[in-house]
């Protein structure tokens, strides 16, 4: 899944239904590396790269100084994910010996995403554990996040983490919330997609149970992963590509929402092309929803944008929406705060009272 901006991410964390608990940002080298916690396909691996930066690397000898490296745990010798113990045959002894990643995180500020610990082995989970307890004598800029299924659903040799293991970490859990909104600002059948999900976000994830269901049956489930790839299969091969890749009920509740409405295009809006207000509510919300994804980036949108996605908010009002739609204009004043003014004696004083 592609990379969720950090300021869609922040944004989730303000809307309602969203987890309050969702940190933007990570401290370097700090006292409990994170351990983020959510159902496959809600966006973890992609909102860690966000937090930790760089280019995303695989191996540790590409790395540059703010790079990010991913540990796939499940696919990892133990040796390869922290080090192992060898002979030293020049000295008798045996030593310890670093892994290639561990090496580079001690001579550079490197963010560490140790993906999907909850798959490996108890000895490839052991190894990962080395991350989290201070022993690697790592760079004081290296930061780590992991990331792990809930135990029900968990891939490969676990069903969950051991009591020692959890100890270890600072517990973050993800919802599908952020990577919804990442998909609401995209434009075309993904953005249409992800506006629909804002305005049904019990469809955006399928139940723990639902899920192993699927997994028994070797079926698709939604989850935002999924919507994004049925979009995009079925901008190409129609509605069966898209029912093949979240399901047959899903992929027909999408397809009854759509027929509906008529959202405008929101990058159209923007482009002072469109000024459409959708009738329903939830129409709506969906279309405020994406405009306030893209309006506060990155990347950052000219005035000129701004002042069409204010003239829609403004329309919005007028339609009787301020209500449902003022959260989201809240987002763009929070990150464009010269419209303060404009809220206050110009034209956006229609929500003067509702965002009191």
């Amino acid at each position: 899944m592609a990379t969720i901006s950090k300021t869609a991410i922040a944004a989730a964390v303000e809307i309602a239904g969203a987890s309050a608990t969702l940190p933007t940002t990570i401290p370097a080298n700090p006292r409990a590396p994170w351990l983020l916690t959510g159902a496959p396909g809600v966006g973890k691996t992609s909102f860690a790269h966000t937090i930790l930066g760089g280019v995303l690397r695989q191996r540790a000898d590409d790395c540059t100084p703010g790079d990010s490296i991913i540990i796939h745990c499940a696919s990892r010798d133990p040796v390869e994910i922290a080090g192992g113990v060898i002979a030293d045959r020049e000295r008798g002894v045996m030593r310890w010996l670093p892994s290639e990643i561990v090496a580079a995180a001690r001579i550079m500020p490197l963010g560490v995403i140790v993906d999907d610990i909850s798959a490996g082995t108890a000895a490839q989970r052991a190894a990962a554990l080395q991350w989290s307890d201070g022993t690697l004598g790592l760079h004081p800029g290296t930061r780590v996040i992991a990331t792990a299924n809930p135990p029900a659903i968990a891939a490969g040799a676990a069903e969950g983490l051991t009591a020692p293991e959890l100890a270890r970490w600072r517990h973050i859990t993800m919802g599908p919330e952020a990577a919804v909104r990442w998909l609401a600002g995209q434009a075309g059948d993904v953005g249409l997609v992800g506006r629909y999900l804002v305005s049904n976000p019990a469809a955006a994830l399928a139940s723990t149970e639902a899920i192993m269901v699927a997994v028994d049956k070797q079926e698709p489930y939604p989850c935002p992963r999924a919507w994004q790839r049925a979009a995009e299969e079925a901008a190409i091969d129609g509605s069966e590509a898209g029912m093949q890749c979240v399901g047959t009920m899903a992929w027909a509740a999408f397809e009854s929402w759509r027929m509906a409405q008529d959202l405008p295009d929101p990058r159209e809006i923007l482009a002072g092309r469109d000024s459409r207000v959708p009738k329903f509510a939830d129409g709506a919300l969906a279309t405020a929803a994406a405009l306030a994804t893209i309006v506060v980036g990155p990347p950052p949108v000219a005035d000129a944008a701004l002042k069409c996605a204010c003239d829609w908010f403004v329309a919005a009002a007028n339609a009787g929406h301020a209500g449902v739609v003022s959260l989201e204009l809240g987002r763009i004043l929070k990150k464009h705060d010269r419209l303060a003014a404009w809220v206050q004696t110009g034209a956006g004083s229609v929500y003067a009272r509702v965002l009191s």
